[in-house]
Parts: structure tokens; C-alpha cells; sequence
């Protein structure tokens, strides 16, 4: 049996990773306080499940996993006010064509193509991080690119 993280050993594992969590969210929501309102509610939703010490990858992608079933609980922002959104929370520190290309997309496609471009999520890693918006498994064919 896996030995469970201290609250300390998680907190070391959720700063390594905060800022990544917080960029997430912010792509997919286009509002900063609603992303850190994910990022927090994903935070306190990880810090009472105690996850077994597995190392940081597997961290990494269970955060993202609450991070984006935090992200169904918002009202994401969509074409102009998204770009505008980003454009604040960033300070011009985003490609505009990247920036069109994400405010076209519906908010769980923006979800899919962060994952895959920002943090290299193949589809099985897609599959157990999308599942937290159903609650249930995701089939490989169900992901939009």
C-alpha cells in the first residue's frame, strides 16, 4: 500500500506546481479570479483526499484533474471577453494567434488543447484528467482536437 503525503509534503508538491495550475485554468476560464477560485477549491478538494506519494508527474496530473472539474463549476468567458481576459491577467505575455484560436473554442476544447500543447497530456493522460468534468471514464474518440 502506497504511503500517504503529509500535509507538508503535499503542500511542497502543490507549490512546485501552482503557477502551472493557475495557467491552466486561466487559458481554459479567460478570468484570473475564477481560475484562482479553481485553483484554491482543487487545492482544499486534494488536501482532503491526502493522495498516496507517487511522485510529481502523477501529482501534477491529479491537480489538473481537480483543477478542471473546479473549472466546470465556473461561467468561462467566450470570444472577445476571453482574449480580453487573458490580455489583463497576462499583461501581453500571450501569442495572439494562440490567443483567437482559444477564444473560438468552446471552454472543454480550450481544456483539451492546453493539456496537450502546454503539458504534453497524450490521450490516455486526457481520458483520467476529462473524467472529472462526467465523473465518469472518457473514451479516446469523445476528445475533440
Amino acid at each position: 500500500m502506497p504511503r500517504l503525503m503529509s500535509t507538508e509534503e503535499y503542500a511542497r508538491s502543490y507549490d512546485r506546481c501552482a503557477e502551472r495550475l493557475y495557467r491552466f485554468a486561466l487559458y481554459v476560464l479567460g478570468d484570473a479570479r475564477q481560475a484562482e477560485s479553481a485553483v484554491s477549491s482543487a487545492f482544499a478538494s486534494g488536501l482532503q483526499t491526502c493522495p498516496p506519494l507517487k511522485g510529481d508527474d502523477t501529482f501534477l496530473e491529479e491537480m489538473l484533474r481537480l483543477v478542471c472539474g473546479a473549472c466546470e463549476c465556473s461561467v468561462p468567458l467566450e470570444g472577445d471577453s476571453y482574449a480580453d481576459g487573458i490580455r489583463r491577467a497576462v499583461a501581453g505575455d500571450c501569442e495572439e494567434s494562440l490567443l483567437r484560436v482559444l477564444a473560438s473554442k468552446p471552454c472543454h476544447r480550450r481544456a483539451v488543447l492546453i493539456l496537450n500543447a502546454l503539458f504534453g497530456c497524450d490521450t490516455t493522460a486526457l481520458q483520467r484528467i476529462l473524467s472529472a468534468k462526467s465523473g465518469r471514464p472518457v473514451s479516446a474518440a469523445a476528445i475533440p482536437v
